[in-house]
């Protein structure tokens, strides 16, 4: 349909394509060296301002470029680790860890308030802190509540089937029992 319009065609999309890689891996195509790991991630970024400048777009800010329609945790993800190519970030998991602690603080407090804004923002902000915790035990966030949805439908299902009434006329404590007895039976 573009190249009917005349827009473009395949080939023009990927020559530019090309030409991109070509541009943005010196390190690979000939042009420069790069002494490690580092010094390319430092050309890159540095080719990418140069892009940037060249479409008359200055570089308001290291966030940049992150889409707003992100799923949520992959978007957290995106942001925390621009954020940490600048330097802001702590430089090991532990005080990442002793972060979410406090941040869950501040959601009982804002619970215990009963403001529905405080409390959504609490819990933005534990959501938000558990994302960098998981960039620093290198996972995906998007990945292990994937995992961790399907293990508690796993557990859950069986829950129903071991059950000979129904769920819901059973109590807290015998959910409970029924619970843990899928956990420890079936590991599931």
């Amino acid at each position: 349909i573009a190249r009917e319009k005349g827009l473009f065609d395949f080939n023009q999309v990927v020559q530019v394509l090309c030409d991109k890689m070509v541009r943005r891996h010196p390190h690979v195509f000939g042009e420069s060296d790069a002494a490690d790991e580092t010094a390319v991630k430092v050309n890159w970024e540095a080719i990418k301002q140069q892009e940037r400048a060249a479409k008359g777009r200055a570089h308001d800010s290291a966030l940049d470029g992150v889409p707003a329609g992100l799923p949520a945790l992959q978007r957290a993800a995106k942001v925390q680790k621009k954020a940490a190519k600048v330097g802001f970030d702590w430089p090991e998991s532990p005080p990442v860890r002793r972060q979410v602690d406090h941040e869950l603080a501040e959601l009982d407090e804002a619970m215990a308030s009963g403001e529905r804004a405080a409390i959504e923002d609490e819990f933005g902000d534990v959501l938000f802190t558990l994302v960098n915790l998981s960039r620093h035990l290198k996972l995906d966030p998007e990945q292990a509540l994937r995992k961790a949805t399907t293990k508690f439908e796993r557990r859950f299902r069986q829950m129903e089937q071991d059950q000979p009434e129904p769920l819901d006329t059973l109590d807290d404590d015998a959910l409970e029992a029924a619970w843990q007895q899928v956990k420890r039976t079936f590991n599931v």
